[in-house]
């Protein structure tokens, strides 16, 4: 995989992101941020239990954490796919412009 192909986005990729699209960025944003946060809270505590014999105690730190993370994972992901759709509508437009 290339700079360029991870850049840019196929018209595949931009239907898909059309859809994501019309749920809103909070949505996004929010189901990135528990999807990570459930998935790192269950991969700590399966690690504690692999090397210690023992399933983690609760903890509100943890929790904090694992959400603050997903929150900026979830914003990033917007971002990037978004600037990458924007570039894709570009190019299109300046595909577009040249054909005429």
């Amino acid at each position: 995989m290339n700079i360029k192909s991870m850049l840019t986005m196929s018209d595949k990729d931009a239907i898909r992101w059309e859809r994501v699209r019309t749920r809103g960025k909070m949505f996004y944003i929010l189901r990135k941020a528990a999807l990570f946060t459930l998935f790192m809270l269950i991969a700590l505590n399966v690690s504690e239990f692999l090397f210690r014999g023992r399933l983690l105690e609760f903890s509100y730190v943890h929790l904090c954490v694992f959400v603050v993370l997903g929150f900026l994972a979830g914003f990033t992901e917007w971002w990037s796919n978004n600037a990458r759709y924007q570039t894709y509508l570009l190019d299109k437009k300046i595909a577009k412009g040249l054909a005429l």
